[in-house]
């Protein structure tokens, strides 16, 4: 047995089922090609905000390929990694200054002096509730989750005498695939905003910006769709 066979049945179901959401999700990880194209040709004093927005984006997608393989748990351990990125990319946008902070070696911020100024410095702020509500999503049915989350519906199978129950976590993870694009969504519009002065100061980065502007208004009505359908599925 290859246990390092690629199965992509289960993704290839979830396309299937999900056609819609997959689309929009598509589309939003093209658009965010454009926002990494954009920050390449942005001259910031510092890689570190270059490297970050490909980090961002690379563990958005492969928390969405998490759940299409129907492991919603793992796909929310690593959307929080995404959404404290984002956090992390945005205080650095706000003010270049902290990239020192950022750069510490682990040592030094183990300190308790840089330690509380890491704390104080990078924090979401109001209008980054939905990157917040990810973060903590990620952290209580993610990374520190002592419970397999999984739908109302499950299954018995008879294992060596035993029956046993097993997790179905297909409409989970229909629900946090959602979620997490949703997010990514609201990031990318947060990273072009924040970085709107640096963006200006270069004439490809605001060609790819004008793009970006002119995607973005493409999708609205798919957006706006997906919004109202993931407030029923909250209210419910």
């Amino acid at each position: 047995m290859d246990h390092f066979n690629i199965n992509i049945n289960s993704i290839t179901e979830f396309k299937k089922k999900n056609s819609r959401e997959v689309d929009l999700a598509n589309k939003l990880l093209n658009l965010s090609g454009l926002v990494t194209s954009t920050f390449f040709h942005i001259n910031f004093e510092s890689f570190h905000q270059q490297l970050l927005i490909q980090i961002i984006f690379k563990n958005f997608k492969e928390s969405l390929f998490f759940c299409m393989r129907s492991e919603p748990q793992s796909a929310l351990s690593m959307a929080r990694i995404a959404a404290e990125g984002s956090r992390n990319l945005l205080r650095m946008l706000d003010d270049p200054t902290l990239i020192d902070l950022y750069s510490l070696t682990p040592a030094s911020k183990a300190q308790k002096e840089n330690q509380k100024r890491w704390r104080k410095e990078f924090r979401f702020n109001d209008k980054e509730v939905l990157l917040l509500n990810l973060y903590n999503m990620g952290s209580e049915l993610g990374i520190h989750s002592t419970n397999l989350m999984g739908d109302k519906l499950s299954s018995i199978k008879n294992v060596m005498g035993k029956n046993v129950r097993l997790i179905n976590q297909k409409n989970y993870s229909k629900q946090v695939f959602s979620i997490i694009m949703m997010t990514m969504h609201f990031a990318m519009s947060r990273f072009m905003t924040s970085a709107s002065k640096e963006v200006k100061k270069d004439k490809k980065a605001m060609a790819l910006a004008r793009q970006f502007i002119e995607e973005w208004n493409k999708l609205r009505p798919d957006l706006s769709e997906q919004n109202n359908l993931l407030s029923k599925i909250e209210e419910d």
